[in-house]
């Protein structure tokens, strides 16, 4: 589990801000999947393949009703940053979103920088080298 998802959904789940989280190398569908597997304490791979058994079923539809409800917003990283900054700014402004997380590739560290140098809110950045298992 990607640790700037991990931690988005912390701030979100216990402060109620609203946070927006990115991740280069996973869809929105993927970020989705992956936290509702975790949060539902599922294995890896049950939600993706649907064979769940009743329990599994009750909790995944608990966890997904409860991130429903919750400011925690999504985007897929475009390779055009101009169209990244913009959908931060709509964010910013009309969902007030407080804080952004991401989780990248050392190789996309000048992709970061990029948007920390004309983003206005915080960002909290984990390039995945650093991370270890959760």
């Amino acid at each position: 589990m990607e640790k700037a998802l991990l931690m988005a959904y912390d701030v979100v789940n216990q402060q109620n801000i609203p946070v927006l989280y990115l991740n280069k190398k996973l869809s929105d569908v993927q970020i989705v999947t992956e936290l509702l597997s975790v949060k539902a304490s599922l294995e890896n791979g049950k939600l993706e393949n649907g064979n769940l058994n009743e329990g599994e079923f009750k909790r995944i539809s608990e966890v997904s009703g409860k991130l429903y409800e919750l400011p925690l917003y999504f985007c897929d990283i475009s390779d055009n940053i101009d169209q990244l900054k913009q959908t931060i700014k709509v964010l910013f402004e009309n969902e007030g979103v407080k804080i952004l997380f991401i989780d990248y590739e050392i190789e996309d560290e000048e992709y970061v920088i990029e948007l920390k140098k004309d983003t206005t809110i915080p960002i909290i950045a984990i390039p995945y080298k650093s991370q270890t298992s959760i």
